[in-house]
């Protein structure tokens, strides 16, 4: 999106410098939590009666794995192959999706905690075993939900505190 602006706007160099400079800022940050590389992660909310999983094509998901962290499989194979940046899946499934760290956001806490209370939420393996990785707030989530070259600089190191302490707590670090 960055670039596509520059060129735009007559600035394609300053667009390209701009990533370049945040793409070795980000890579310098997730160097300082080797834990993220270790684990696997899947990523989804509560909404509407199920849980929304964000599937492989997310932006989200995508920008976590190019930091090198890995989506864990269980999400592709339970998605259907309809191009959704998301999916349904049912509480009863729930279980179904795997991974070292649940990744959610929710914009109060209240709400994480409400969902936190549910059955299906605080027996989900992930969670149990410590993996849970809530990005909490408006402004937090606005910042990494998607990324751009202006928000990560400000919102990033909240979520890297996020997804680390959650690293680590599985991984033993």
């Amino acid at each position: 999106m960055t670039t596509t602006i520059g060129k735009a706007l007559g600035k394609a160099d300053e667009a390209e410098a701009l990533v370049a400079e945040t793409t070795t800022w980000l890579e310098g940050e997730v160097a300082k939590h080797p834990a993220l590389k270790e684990i696997t992660f899947a990523s989804a909310n509560d909404y509407d009666g199920s849980i929304a999983v964000y599937a492989p094509n997310d932006a989200r998901m995508s920008f976590l794995t190019d930091l090198g962290m890995t989506l864990d499989p269980s999400v592709a194979e339970n998605a259907p192959n309809d191009g959704a940046f998301y999916y349904s899946l049912s509480y009863e499934l729930f279980d179904n999706l795997k991974g070292d760290i649940f990744v959610t956001y929710y914009e109060e806490q209240s709400a994480l905690d409400e969902w936190l209370a549910k059955s299906y939420a605080a027996n989900y393996p992930p969670i149990v075993n410590g993996g849970l990785a809530a990005l909490v707030g408006t402004e937090n989530v606005a910042a990494v939900s998607p990324p751009s070259v202006l928000s990560l600089h400000w919102g990033f190191p909240t979520y890297l505190d996020v997804l680390a302490s959650a690293a680590d707590k599985v991984t033993g670090k």
